[in-house]
């Protein structure tokens, strides 16, 4: 179920956000790219998390892919709040107040 819900999750992002960052993106189709890429590791890790839960991996094992899912999740969420929907990265303004470098 978990899975499941993870890969709707993936398939939100990719039906809402990735056809807005490409439009309102001045780095054109790199963070799109990088979107896919995040999205590549997250759908490895779940279905990492279900070959162990299917297959009878014994506890540790599973211990130790959830552990794997649930930070690649974290890493991805963190990533995603960044780096692709940070203000500073989406703003069109042209000067920006408070800049510190050239």
């Amino acid at each position: 179920m978990l899975v499941a819900a993870i890969r709707s999750n993936l398939g939100t992002e990719v039906d809402a956000l990735r056809p807005l960052i490409e439009v309102a993106d001045a780095w054109d189709p790199a963070r799109a790219q990088q979107l896919d890429g995040s999205h590549a590791h997250r759908h490895g890790a779940a279905a990492d998390a279900e070959r162990a839960a299917t297959d009878g991996a014994d506890t540790d094992q599973l211990v130790v892919t959830a552990r794997r899912l649930v930070q690649e999740l974290l890493r991805a969420l963190r990533w995603t709040a960044r780096d692709v929907l940070g203000e500073e990265l989406l703003r069109d303004d042209v000067v920006i107040i408070d800049q510190e470098s050239g």
